[in-house]
């Protein structure tokens, strides 16, 4: 008897009863066999709950398994007798099942989907939660682990589409893997082989035209892919953990080369969300400005404005540190998040830049310079300086000096 114990949690899940991912390796297997024979196909559903950690932080590991517990019950009782459930760990459970068309396979995941989006009344609180679907159907490749990691990789290509999607798996998802994985590949490789460039943008007075300061824009020239833009490589850096050396390097240069200016110009830094995060940000500007001599007066550091206000406190309590050193701190690209005049003066920012976006259109766009006004007000009220992005025109120059 208590063999049969030891056996039965060996293979089940402690908390849902459900098959484990040991069973689910081990049943796929089987499945593999039975089919090969005839040409048949193994099919492999994974799916993974959406927003779960939410459930978790706001109500509770205790709702939060509870939740789970009752999932596992629904999904139970709808299964098919061709289908075997598993829960592999977390939020993410599986199906094994056979010899289904891609129709039958997405349909089948279709109604899953929709039973797993049913609320759930989990002790007072009632929940509502989606699911993502990953779906392989086995061919010529029968492997066990080939299978598991195509289901996993559509997967992974149905949340990027967002909540409550379904996708099955395509051979392009993997060539795509790997061109992604030679991207960042890459990217790690690039700053020690000295493939970055830091360009410097004037930053002008309407009224005087003259030069107070410089944006640094980091550039990525790699020997074969060519220039690759930030927009392109920087969430990838910050993906991949290489954004907070990218960032100092960037920074340390910018400085130096702020110091060997004649002038006493400002130089401005922008900051990843991933960095602001990082507790040795501030260390790392002190070192920073130590090395190269430059005042930190002279030193801006930008941050995105919904970057700011969607991290924790932590984040504003970095730039209040910084604030103190006698660096500005500027919030770039205003207007594309969702600032109130209450929130601004929550941290007393020195500068507000108004994104490009609703520059470049103006004066013929009235929608945006109605918007750019907005922005020019909240900010003279606050007392901070005002800086747009993207001033190509007479016309847009003459608008801002008036």
């Amino acid at each position: 008897m208590q063999n049969r114990r030891l056996q039965y949690d060996a293979y089940h899940d402690s908390l849902t009863g459900m098959p484990n991912r040991l069973s689910f390796w081990q049943k796929l297997q089987e499945i593999v066999n039975q089919v090969r024979p005839y040409n048949g196909s193994a099919v492999v559903m994974l799916f993974d709950l959406d927003n779960f950690k939410d459930v978790n932080d706001t109500l509770g590991h205790d709702s939060g398994d509870k939740l789970l517990q009752d999932l596992a019950s629904r999904l139970s009782f709808f299964r098919r007798t061709s289908e075997t459930l598993y829960r592999l760990g977390g939020d993410e459970f599986a199906l094994v099942s056979c010899d289904l068309s891609e129709e039958q396979a997405l349909a089948r995941a279709t109604v899953i989907r929709e039973k797993i989006g049913q609320p759930y009344q989990v002790y007072d609180s009632l929940i509502n939660i989606d699911a993502c679907i990953g779906i392989v159907i086995s061919d010529r490749e029968t492997r066990t682990d080939y299978l598991y990691k195509c289901a996993d990789l559509a997967l992974y290509e149905a949340k990027k589409e967002g909540s409550g999607t379904v996708q099955i798996f395509r051979p392009g998802m993997l060539q795509r893997l790997q061109e992604n994985k030679s991207f960042e590949d890459d990217l790690l490789q690039a700053l020690d082989n000295g493939e970055f460039r830091v360009y410097y943008q004037p930053i002008a007075d309407t009224m005087s035209g003259e030069i107070y300061g410089y944006e640094a824009l980091v550039r990525w020239f790699h020997p074969v892919r060519g220039m690759v833009p930030p927009t392109i490589f920087i969430p990838v850096a910050e993906k991949i953990g290489m954004i907070n050396p990218l960032g100092e390097w960037v920074l340390k240069t910018a400085c130096e080369e702020a110091a060997s200016w004649s002038s006493p110009l400002k130089v401005s830094v922008n900051v990843s969300p991933v960095q602001l995060i990082n507790s040795s940000l501030t260390d790392t500007v002190i070192s920073v400005l130590k090395h190269t001599g430059l005042d930190p007066h002279r030193l801006d550091l930008e941050i995105t404005e919904s970057d700011v206000f969607n991290e924790n406190t932590r984040s504003l309590e970095i730039l209040s540190q910084l604030r103190e050193l006698g660096i500005q701190i500027s919030i770039d690209d205003f207007g594309t998040g969702y600032s109130s005049l209450s929130r601004l003066s929550y941290f007393p920012f020195d500068k507000i830049k108004i994104d490009r976006s609703f520059v470049i259109n103006i004066p013929a766009q009235k929608d945006d310079l109605d918007i750019v006004r907005l922005i020019i007000s909240m900010g003279k009220s606050l007392h901070m300086r005002i800086v747009a992005e993207g001033v190509e025109t007479d016309e847009q120059l003459n608008l801002f000096s008036n």
